[in-house]
């Protein structure tokens, strides 16, 4: 008999997580920048998906940011990959100008947002907001 022993980040410290993957050092400058002393969310920043899936095996992320492109896997599938976990966390894409068929296949899949590069930090927050007010609705 297998337990599954995963457990949402609010479920362990009653913060709600973010997992961030990003190929680019921008977006973790970014996020990070406007979080740092943000109390109430519990961020996790990964470099390569093998890592997120590591993780997202045993934790379910409260909500996600992933960066397309990505350097060692298709953000798109490793999106696909995260929700064949049963994990459903409230998604956001960060992608290129210009990328309407990532962002409609991203927004097809469950991403509650899709943010176009270069990005603004009002932006990115508002995103972020809009995340985390689904989520307590």
């Amino acid at each position: 008999m297998v337990i599954n022993s995963r457990k949402t980040q609010y479920e362990t410290d009653m913060k709600p997580s973010l997992f961030v993957i990003a190929a680019s050092t921008a977006v973790y400058q970014n996020i990070t920048a406007l979080l740092v002393d943000e109390a109430e969310i519990s961020l996790h920043l990964f470099d390569s998906g093998a890592m997120l899936l590591i993780a997202i095996r045993m934790y379910s992320p409260d909500f996600l940011i992933i960066e397309l492109p990505l350097a060692d896997v298709d953000g798109l599938e490793l999106y696909q990959r995260v929700l064949a976990h049963h994990v459903e966390p409230k998604t956001i894409i960060v992608t290129k100008q210009g990328d309407m068929a990532s962002a409609t296949h991203a927004m097809r899949l469950g991403a509650v947002d899709v943010i176009e590069k270069p990005m603004s930090d009002d932006g990115l927050l508002r995103a972020i907001a809009n995340s985390i007010s689904r989520t307590t609705l």
